[in-house]
């Protein structure tokens, strides 16, 4: 008779992704109860995006490898939870891992926009890569650099038109990474292109009337009667007033100049009431005599209306003499950030950019530190 076949020794399946979201603990919790930290429980935890699955001691926890869809946010207890590849550890943030808290959730108070880390490859191209930039609310705030420094890129990254390689966005506070143009539109962020971007066989009107209502509740409501309607036509009037295109209002937008066409563009945003306007070399084929016009009607629009402008353009007159401050880019990375006074004194923005555009003694600027805060 033979002798029974011994069990096989007993091994770990690794659970199905359900099984692992039915899994997740509150770090904090896992803390508490099992009395360890990041450096004793789990000195690679960051790095290597473990989770805790059981919190019965130091000892016998039992870390199980994230899914690659587990990753996202999960909402426990009425926390924001983020994948712990973005914990951080270190010196930043030494209870990062114990509290469940993420290095992406200290936003500072003062800024209604800032990104962390923000890359994005094309292949072995960097086009952004760390990008770490704070813009703070109500201010003109300009980024510059040469072409091919990135800086469309970090717009396009921004407004949710490219995804990033990695980092974060934050609005207001809200992480809105990898949302996509039209949503970031209703949480206050819009933007203008390089090349107008208006619909040329609808009227002036028509336009800033689409876009006033597209932000509105009554979109898909095919039976709504007109006469509810007339509020998106009334702020479409005002925006209209106030970029100087009532003359124009029932031409088609085609028929507009290139300035006014610029202009209908600045009409939409401020149609559509948005807090934060990344506007893309808005002075890119103005005559020279319209550049002074149409940016004082954007700083203009910005003070009145309490709007936060982030603003790439090329012309150092109209950078130097309405930023609040400057961001420089080169190679997909930050450069220098400050004043224009700091700006124009930085040794390695005039040697990358500026070159010697501008005289520190016209400006009144001689003697003071680059890169001191303002």
């Amino acid at each position: 008779m033979k002798a029974p076949r011994p069990a096989p020794p007993r091994t770990a399946r690794v659970k199905p992704r359900s099984a692992i979201l039915r899994l997740w603990r509150n770090p904090l919790d896992v803390a508490q109860s099992s009395g360890c930290d990041c450096e004793e429980g789990n000195p690679e935890g960051c790095a290597t995006g473990a989770i805790v699955a059981q919190s019965s001691g130091c000892g016998a926890i039992l870390w199980i490898a994230i899914a690659k869809k587990a990753t996202r946010r999960v909402a426990l207890q009425g926390q924001s939870w983020r994948n712990p590849l973005d914990c951080d550890c270190e010196e930043s943030n030494p209870e990062g891992c114990a509290t469940g808290i993420s290095k992406y959730d200290m936003t500072e108070p003062g800024f209604i926009l800032e990104t962390f880390d923000l890359s994005r490859h094309f292949g072995g191209l960097r086009a952004v890569d760390g990008v770490n930039l704070r813009v703070r609310e109500g201010h003109l705030h300009s980024i510059i650099g040469p072409n091919g420094a990135g800086k469309t890129t970090l717009f396009n990254l921004l407004t949710g038109s490219l995804p990033p390689t990695r980092g974060r966005i934050h609005l207001r506070g809200q992480d809105i990474t990898n949302q996509p143009p039209h949503r970031a539109a209703r949480l206050g962020l819009g933007r203008s292109y390089q090349i107008t971007n208006v619909f040329p066989t609808l009227t002036v009107l028509e336009n800033a009337r689409l876009a006033a209502q597209a932000l509105g509740n009554d979109n898909f409501r095919l039976l709504t009667p007109a006469r509810n309607l007339a509020r998106y036509e009334d702020r479409a009037r005002a925006a209209l007033e106030e970029t100087g295109l009532t003359q124009a209002a029932h031409l088609p937008a085609l028929s507009l100049a290139h300035g006014d066409k610029r202009k209908l563009e600045l009409a939409i945003l401020l149609a559509q009431d948005l807090s934060v306007w990344l506007l893309d070399e808005p002075a890119a084929g103005l005559a020279t005599e319209q550049v002074p016009e149409f940016m004082a009607l954007v700083d203009r629009a910005r003070k009145d209306g309490n709007k936060t402008v982030v603003l790439v353009e090329h012309n150092m007159d109209v950078v130097m003499s309405l930023s609040d401050r400057i961001t420089v880019m080169h190679g997909g990375e930050l450069l220098a950030e400050g004043t224009p006074a700091e700006i124009a004194a930085n040794e390695a923005v005039r040697k990358a950019y500026l070159g010697e555009l501008y005289d520190l003694s016209e400006l009144g600027l001689q003697g003071t530190a680059a890169g001191e805060p303002a």
